[in-house]
């Protein structure tokens, strides 16, 4: 039997509940029992009329909404999972690009909570952000993948670390505020190596490979044959582009693809016509 002197130290029932959880404190009294947890108490006297009574099994209703501390919450979306975070909490999530001290944004919030008022996205809530600070780049616990097939003398097994980002949440906006700390921006990715254009620095560069269909494996058979600028293949005539065709095996690829056309615009300065032809795709499109 409880008497005034024993304490009930109950853990939170919540599943999954961080280990730094406060712990809820019953105190058993004379005139009732107290419910501590952290910087919250309260007391019930089951000889005070003002106490609430349950409806049923004869006992005092224990009250606990007030203990909730109400804490400003937000779901968000990111590497294909959602999180359910708060203000400073920290968690492991899919690998993020940036470097330790570096500052993220979450624009996919599906859900903002304040205490018992919630708002749904429709997916997402507009003008919501999640700001957090990146702690460190890591990888999961190595997970092992075996496999064996029955009476074959055959077994596999393969390794696999998930690369992953710890987080510590920062801010929770709504309306379209902005950040106190804004992220970094991304760097721009260096940009792919252009072919090279028909004129660099106001002069006309002499490369066979801006003919379409000129590659590094055909530039290495016309320079056999003795074909190492446009200024000759833009000299040649139907018969000399004709022997160059049969000598090299290209089956009327010479005339098909105008190569002498070609070899004459783009000594004229014009651009090379393949990528014409990309760029007047683009615009189609």
């Amino acid at each position: 039997m409880l008497d005034s002197h024993h304490v009930l130290r109950v853990l939170p029932r919540r599943i999954g509940a961080p280990c730094d959880a406060p712990l809820v404190f019953v105190r058993f009294r004379e005139t009732g029992f107290t419910i501590s947890m952290g910087t919250y108490e309260t007391h019930h006297n089951p000889t005070d009329k003002k106490t609430d009574t349950a409806t049923t099994g004869g006992g005092p209703e224990i009250r606990t909404e007030h203990l909730r501390k109400k804490t400003m919450f937000a779901v968000i979306k990111t590497g294909g999972k959602q999180y359910r975070v708060s203000a400073n909490d920290v968690l492991r999530i899919e690998k993020l690009a940036g470097n330790a001290g570096d500052m993220v944004e979450f624009s996919s919030v599906m859900m903002v909570g304040d205490g018992a008022n919630a708002t749904i996205g429709a997916p997402l809530v507009e003008g919501a952000l999640v700001t957090a600070e990146i702690l460190e780049q890591m990888r999961d616990r190595k997970v092992l993948s075996f496999k064996k097939r029955r009476r074959q003398n055959s077994k596999r097994i393969r390794g696999h670390r998930q690369s992953l980002t710890e987080v510590r949440i920062a801010e929770i906006l709504t309306g379209g505020a902005k950040p106190s700390k804004a992220a970094a921006k991304k760097a721009a990715k260096p940009a792919e190596a252009a072919p090279a254009a028909a004129k660099a620095d106001g002069k006309i560069v002499d490369d066979i490979t801006l003919i379409g269909g000129v590659g590094p494996a055909l530039k290495k058979k016309l320079e056999g044959a003795g074909i190492t600028s446009l200024t000759q293949i833009a000299a040649m005539d139907a018969q000399a582009l004709a022997a160059l065709d049969t000598e090299l095996k290209l089956g009327g690829r010479t005339e098909r693809e105008e190569w002498v056309e070609q070899a004459k615009e783009l000594l004229a300065g014009k651009p090379p016509r393949a990528k014409v032809d990309q760029k007047a795709a683009k615009e189609s499109e």
